[in-house]
């Protein structure tokens, strides 16, 4: 049976226990498309990520069992005092969102698959915050998994918010990324800086969303 689209019917979960630990995990950073540019569009990947302008500002996570529940304070969702984000969806699954240095919990990641829609890009960033120092040098060891990959295979165009689109009927905006270009974290308002983290946290969980229903194909 197939839907009006030709896509065969799924079910929401379809990953093995191996699978439910890996961990969606996606930066943000600084780019700029005007004069002097500095974006990925212009530059190397690894010049991109480790160059003298460079700056991850953001790591958003989104998995089980990633931070410890008392974080949250009792509620479903808390920003602590440095501005990072905490929440638990009602599937249990865990988010967080902040600069990389501030995550408390990076042990819980030790040794499980990291996700990325785009792992070309945050592996590579991940290795470059490792080596500022912004997160611990165990995750080195972690392996990877591409959830653009993943939809290609699927044969749904790569880009994140096409995939969502044709594989789960969901809208989803890039207008804040599109707002961040030439601008840095610290230069935002708050109420600005909030829909950041905002943003950053549902690329988070939309990878991991797609891992879940197709990670088994």
């Amino acid at each position: 049976m197939v839907d009006e689209k030709g896509r065969s019917p799924r079910p929401q979960d379809n990953t093995g226990d191996a699978d439910r630990m890996a961990i969606a995990w996606d930066w943000e950073a600084y780019y700029s498309t005007k004069e002097p540019k500095w974006s990925l569009k212009d530059l190397p990947t690894w010049k991109y990520c480790s160059g003298e302008r460079s700056e991850p500002y953001l790591l958003s996570m989104c998995g089980f069992d990633i931070f410890d529940e008392g974080l949250l304070s009792g509620k479903e969702k808390t920003f602590d005092c440095k501005g990072s984000m905490f929440q638990r969806l009602e599937d249990g699954r865990q988010v967080y969102v902040g600069r990389p240095e501030n995550f408390p919990c990076y042990e819980k990641a030790k040794g499980r698959l990291l996700l990325a829609h785009n792992a070309s890009y945050d592996c590579p960033q991940t290795l470059a915050a490792i080596d500022r120092g912004l997160v611990p040098q165990f995750i080195r060891e972690n392996r990877w998994a591409c959830t653009a990959d993943l939809t290609a295979y699927l044969g749904v165009r790569r880009n994140l918010k096409d995939a969502m689109k044709y594989l789960f009927g969901k809208e989803i905006s890039k207008d804040v990324r599109t707002f961040m270009d030439g601008k840095h974290d610290y230069e935002l308002s708050p109420s600005e800086y909030r829909d950041l983290v905002e943003y950053g946290g549902n690329d988070a969980v939309e990878c991991h969303d797609i891992w879940l229903r197709y990670a088994s194909e």
